[in-house]
C-alpha cells in the first residue's frame, strides 16, 4: 500500500528504494540488478496536463493522452535510451489509463563498475486519481518481457487507486 493505492505483486518480491516513487518492488530472486521491477509515482495534473490556454478542462481520454505524451518526453530526457514502443488505452478497476510500452538501458544498482547495462522492456501505466495522475511502471529484461505476461496482467489487475 502507497499512500490511498494498493498494489498487488508476488510475494517471492522485496520492497526496495527508488528515487522519486512511493513504493517499489523488485524480483531479486535472480539478483537484484536487472531483475523485474514495478513502482508507483504520483505527478501533479498541472506536471503532466495542464489546463490549456482556452481554459477548458478536456475531458478524461484526452488527459490521458497528454499525460502520456509529456511523460514520455520526461522519460526521454531523464532515463539513458529511453523509447517509447506503443501507447494503447487500458482500464484500472473502473477508471480510464493508459499505457505506455516502453525500453531504455538500465546500469547494474550492483555497481560492478565493466558491466554492461541491461535492455529493460516495460510499461507504464497512467490513471488520473484527483488533481494527480498515478503511474505504475513494470520493467524485466527485454528477454524475459513474454515469460512476464501473466505476472505483469496480475500486477495491473491488482492495483486499486482511488
Amino acid at each position: 500500500t502507497a499512500g490511498a493505492t494498493t498494489l498487488k505483486y508476488p510475494s517471492t518480491w522485496q520492497q526496495i528504494t527508488e528515487p522519486g516513487t512511493q513504493f517499489a518492488a523488485a524480483d531479486i530472486s535472480n539478483g537484484y540488478s536487472f531483475g523485474s521491477r514495478i513502482s508507483v509515482r504520483q505527478a501533479g495534473k498541472d506536471e503532466l496536463a495542464p489546463a490549456p490556454i482556452t481554459g477548458q478542462q478536456p475531458d478524461e481520454a484526452a488527459q490521458l493522452r497528454t499525460a502520456a505524451n509529456n511523460w514520455i518526453l520526461q522519460q526521454q530526457q531523464a532515463v539513458v535510451g529511453y523509447r517509447s514502443l506503443s501507447l494503447f488505452p487500458t482500464t484500472v478497476g473502473n477508471k480510464q489509463a493508459i499505457t505506455v510500452e516502453d525500453a531504455y538501458l538500465l546500469d547494474s544498482s550492483l555497481g560492478g563498475g565493466s558491466g554492461l547495462p541491461a535492455l529493460m522492456h516495460g510499461q507504464d501505466t497512467i490513471v488520473l486519481s484527483g488533481d494527480n495522475f498515478s503511474i505504475l511502471s513494470f520493467a524485466t529484461e527485454a528477454s524475459k518481457w513474454d515469460d512476464t505476461k501473466d505476472v505483469r496482467a496480475n500486477i495491473l489487475s491488482g492495483w486499486q487507486v482511488p
